[in-house]
């Protein structure tokens, strides 16, 4: 090692824990949850707000801004984040610091060449307004690129209370930023003002405020090629997220109007309301646990199958509402311009389910490194949305392309069911038992909304919590098992402290 990779080591010291690691992993899942749910409830308080103050034709054309830029980081993406979790070398100096650099370097040319398509992308859909939209957003991709690597490392070794409060500060001051510029502008740009800031603070607090190694601009080959050899299938796979994930919002901001294309990403953003929370629970908390279990201890298997079922629980615990109480649910939050949003948050949240569900099984195959797979996921779906959404589009207009967008899912699930079972990994009898569980629970609360309103009242407070009480008496025994699961895991975390039997690692939440 050299001399300047011995200075830098140094400033990473070793944190020991006096939890052991169940414990670790059992608060990680606590602060997660914390910082999610907070930020869930503040950014649905700003859509309703906002969803107010302006007309849904600006949300239309928020639609394609972010879809264009989601497709520009998405098709250069190499993985850079899971590969400083997923990596032995993960915590060494020269490695993350090939990563930062590879990461300013990405951020400067995606800059680039968005500002050079945005008027041509304006002129593709006849709005010259999305491309001043467009240069302004395109100064993210720049300062999003500078974020500190600590915020990786941070990740990798479960120390996420700090990321939750900087998220969560990051998110009130950037409402209050937006909301503050839309009531006294009333234009769509003012919608940008959060998420510039959101970059701005973002980078800073991730340099200047979490403990660990300071980047510097070098690059080391192995490290550089490693990492390129992990990120080319999750650059192929990210390249198919985007359109697997956002031709929806490109193909329709074409066949409908800019205020239908508003009203359609209402109801998308509250049907991927519960799964975004849980993805993120996979990719902070699950994905680095089965990383572990694979690289140190050898048993992912088992790891895999037990980590799982509570995500399922609380999936489709959430989504069985959205499916069955979605008109009550649009109802309740937005005025009468969005109500159209009822049928697409009830259609795509039974996507989202099945989406869900290939999440948690392409994670489990990325521990193991096999990055490939997602890619042959993310055909499947975008074969399944190739033939399914020209097929409802010609019989049944908008309507029929949503569902067949919907129903897309099932592809990219089935492809991972096949990967996960050449893995040894495979639970389709959970998925089986899950799935339908949060069918039942979905017609029963569809059947108890549609007799309340019938005989009793159309109020939508009363019919969303009708609907919410009859998917948690569903629930209940499963609510009540992980619920159990977690006060055994915590008394066997505090139990083991300052002993040297350690708890288990990554079976957190057993079914």
């Amino acid at each position: 090692m050299t001399r300047e990779s011995q200075s830098d080591s140094a400033e990473v010291p070793e944190r020991p824990s006096s939890k052991p690691p169940g414990g670790v992993a059992l608060t990680a899942g606590m602060w997660i949850l914390i910082g999610l749910g907070v930020m869930q409830v503040l950014r649905l308080a700003s859509n309703v707000v906002l969803t107010r103050l302006l007309y849904a034709e600006a949300f239309g054309m928020m639609q394609l801004v972010y879809a264009f830029m989601v497709g520009l980081h998405l098709f250069t993406d190499v993985g850079i984040g899971p590969s400083v979790v997923q990596s032995p070398h993960g915590e060494e100096p020269e490695f993350l610091d090939t990563a930062y650099t590879v990461q300013v370097i990405r951020g400067c040319i995606l800059c680039v060449i968005g500002v050079a398509l945005a008027y041509p992308f304006a002129r593709y859909y006849g709005d010259l307004r999305l491309a001043a939209l467009l240069v302004v957003v395109n100064l993210s991709s720049a300062i999003g690129a500078l974020q500190s690597t600590k915020w990786f490392t941070e990740g990798r070794r479960l120390a996420l209370r700090r990321l939750t409060i900087i998220d969560i500060g990051i998110q009130v001051l950037c409402f209050a930023a937006t909301l503050v510029a839309v009531f006294f502008t009333r234009s769509v740009y003012a919608l940008l003002v959060g998420t510039l800031s959101s970059d701005v603070l973002r980078a800073w607090t991730s340099h200047f405020w979490l403990p660990g190694h300071r980047n510097r601009l070098r690059i080391v080959r192995a490290h550089l090629y490693g990492m390129l050899r992990f990120g080319r299938w999750i650059f192929l796979s990210t390249a198919l997220t985007f359109l697997v994930g956002q031709t929806d919002r490109l193909v329709f901001g074409k066949l409908v109007p800019l205020a239908m294309l508003g009203i359609y990403g209402i109801g998308a953003n509250v049907a991927n309301m519960a799964p975004q929370v849980l993805n993120s629970v996979i990719d902070r908390l699950l994905f680095p646990m089965l990383a572990k279990a694979h690289n140190e201890e050898n048993r992912l298997a088992s790891a895999f199958a037990r980590a799982r079922r509570p995500i399922l629980g609380l999936g489709g615990f959430a989504l069985a509402g959205f499916i069955g109480g979605g008109r009550a649910a649009v109802h309740l939050m937005y005025d009468p311009r969005y109500h159209g949003a009822s049928w697409i948050v009830q259609v795509l949240s039974v996507g989202a389910w099945f989406g869900l569900l290939d999440y948690i099984n392409t994670r489990g195959l990325l521990a193991r490194g096999d990055s490939h797979w997602l890619v042959a996921s993310g055909l499947g779906k975008l074969c399944g949305m190739a033939l399914l959404i020209p097929i409802g589009y010609s019989y049944f207009g908008f309507p029929g392309a949503v569902v067949g967008y919907a129903a897309s899912e099932l592809g990219r699930y089935g492809v991972s069911c096949v990967a996960v079972h050449r893995r040894g990994l495979l639970a389709l009898g959970d998925d089986a038992k899950y799935s339908g569980l949060m069918f039942a629970a979905s017609a029963l609360a569809f059947a108890g909304l549609a007799l309340v309103e019938r005989t009793v009242t159309h109020n939508a407070a009363i019919g969303a919590l009708t609907v919410f009480l009859v998917v948690l008496a569903v629930y209940a025994p499963t609510l009540r098992g992980l619920w159990r699961s977690l006060r055994e895991l915590r008394a066997a975390s505090a139990g083991n402290v300052g002993t040297t039997a350690p708890a288990p690692s990554v079976e957190v939440l057993p079914g």
